[in-house]
């Protein structure tokens, strides 16, 4: 008979950072699954340093991905059995990890903007109570779930979605975030990059690295 138990323990995690000048505030990039924070960090800011510094972490739970004869380094924040809609793994497992990489760094109490890319942007709200002084979030290839959304937010939520997304379609991310403005428990705005799968390009990039500039 098959049995799930919880126990405490410590799990490594692993992280990209890159300084700044302008220490004095963090941009946390939250990568999609089977995706790494280095590479998610190349894509979206394809080399551009912002005014701020970054941390890039990897999820916790290792996802290699084979690619010829070798295995691509690749990670999730959580566990989900889409078919039976069963939780196996929470998104807290990976909240307390990040909090104490945070504080750990010194980052705790230090303006923050977040940005996640199609896993890593479901994951993020489970980040909004466990982070002080978030500025704005950025949510890339993403669908907005209500649940994931406890608390009302006072900081801007951008999504940033494209057209041509053939894992998570335009219309269903699009619908999910009118519904949840409507809720009352975020604001922000919706913007839809033509020509863009679930990746991201030259023209997001541009996109995102202009509107964290605004945020701070």
């Amino acid at each position: 008979m098959k049995q799930i138990r919880e126990y405490s323990t410590s799990l490594p995690i692993s992280f990209h950072q890159e300084l700044s000048s302008t220490d004095d505030r963090l941009i946390l990039l939250l990568h999609g699954y089977t995706d790494s924070g280095s590479s998610f960090l190349r894509r979206a800011f394809r080399g551009i340093q912002p005014k701020a510094s970054i941390l890039a972490p990897n999820g916790p739970f290792p996802i290699p991905v084979k690619s010829g004869d070798t295995y691509k380094e690749a990670y999730a924040w959580y566990f989900w059995e889409m078919a039976k809609d069963n939780m196996v793994i929470h998104p807290n497992v990976a909240v307390g990890l990040i909090k104490n990489v945070i504080q750990d760094l010194g980052y705790a109490e230090k303006p923050k903007i977040l940005v996640g890319f199609s896993q890593g942007a479901f994951f993020a709200p489970y980040l909004f109570s466990a982070l002080q002084n978030i500025r704005a979030f950025a949510a890339i290839g993403a669908a907005y779930r209500e649940q994931d959304y406890v608390e009302k937010q006072d900081f801007p939520i951008r999504a940033f979605h494209g057209d041509q997304d053939e894992i998570i379609s335009l219309s269903r991310s699009q619908k999910s975030f009118e519904h949840l403005l409507a809720t009352g428990k975020i604001h922000g705005d919706y913007r839809v990059i033509p020509g863009l799968a679930h990746t991201v390009n030259e023209e997001l990039s541009t996109q995102l690295i202009e509107s964290i500039e605004s945020w701070w």
